[in-house]
């Protein structure tokens, strides 16, 4: 793994160009329109939420993912099991295929996103060994149902409807939680925080080729493998404590942390928080990965497209 991480300091991304002033005003209008748009479904759920003394029942006044027998481990066992899990097998999957595939194309001779492109397929590579291995434990070995995992519709059309309007009410806490996080960025560090990787890599009118792998697989893989992992496999896991707040709030916690990749990471802790306790929600009352899949998905190509305007 050293070799990999001495190439990605090679291959950096270089910095973006500055926005234009036309440019950020597109985006401030847009960005305000989406807020505004937002806020009256946010006072609706926060209403609803405060009347009910807490965040409610499911479509069907049942979650089914409750009473998982997972042995005699505690649910916050559990979850730190497949916490360790998701990083050692992705690492060493992640390692051993970067190892042959530098057998194979000299990954020193690679453009910078060339490198990009491979690091991207290494990193889906290491996401499909992970949840293939936590899948068949968790349904072969203690055959537990696909629709407990969230592999499931009951109502897919309204599931739909909810995704999008809870994606609605999280963006305006995601687009403050965002410009406190940067003001507090720069009064502490004295500097301007640096976009995601992936952000900068869609920057500066890269090929259409690199555009369109770069999108692909933000916006449709990655929700998925992610869904499934911290809201199909640690909330529901953590529902056992009896707790969906709890559930929701400390699956959110793990979600955020674990996209802190460096200093500059640090900035989207507060919005992704916000966004994965959304998403805890969602999941939580459609008891399906469709609704919160849906609202990933859009969320990350709204930030794809936004980039790249």
């Amino acid at each position: 793994m050293q070799f990999l991480m001495t190439l990605a300091q090679a291959q950096q991304t270089p910095a973006p160009e500055p926005v234009s002033t036309s440019e950020a005003t597109g985006h401030f209008l847009v960005i305000l329109a989406v807020f505004a748009l937002g806020l009256p479904f946010l006072m609706h759920e926060a209403v609803m939420i405060y009347r009910r003394r807490g965040v409610g029942v499911t479509i069907d006044n049942a979650w089914p993912a409750a009473n998982w027998q997972l042995g005699s481990l505690g649910p916050l066992a559990m979850s730190l099991l497949f916490l360790l899990l998701h990083l050692i097998v992705s690492q060493v999957v992640i390692g051993f295929a970067a190892a042959g595939l530098d057998a194979i194309v000299d990954l020193k001779s690679l453009s910078r996103q060339q490198w990009q492109v491979a690091m991207v397929f290494l990193n889906l590579l290491g996401w499909v060994a992970v949840l293939l291995a936590v899948f068949l434990w968790v349904k072969v070995v203690k055959r537990v149902p696909a629709g407990a995992l969230g592999f499931t519709a009951p109502r897919p059309w309204q599931s739909v409807g909810r995704a999008i309007r809870y994606l609605l009410a999280a963006m305006p806490v995601v687009f403050a939680f965002g410009i406190l996080s940067h003001v507090l960025y720069e009064k502490i560090t004295g500097e301007t925080p640096q976009p995601h990787e992936i952000l900068k890599a869609v920057q500066n009118d890269p090929p259409a080729w690199f555009t369109a792998i770069m999108f692909i697989s933000a916006t449709f893989f990655i929700p998925f493998f992610e869904e499934f992992f911290y809201r199909g496999l640690i909330q529901n896991t953590l529902m056992r404590l009896g707790s969906p707040i709890l559930a929701i709030l400390i699956s959110s916690l793990i979600f955020a942390a674990m996209h802190l990749t460096n200093l500059d990471g640090a900035v989207s802790f507060l919005p992704l928080l916000a966004l994965s306790l959304a998403l805890g929600y969602g999941f939580y009352k459609t008891r399906s990965l469709l609704a919160c899949y849906l609202m990933h998905l859009i969320f990350n190509g709204y930030n794809l497209l936004m980039t790249m305007s």
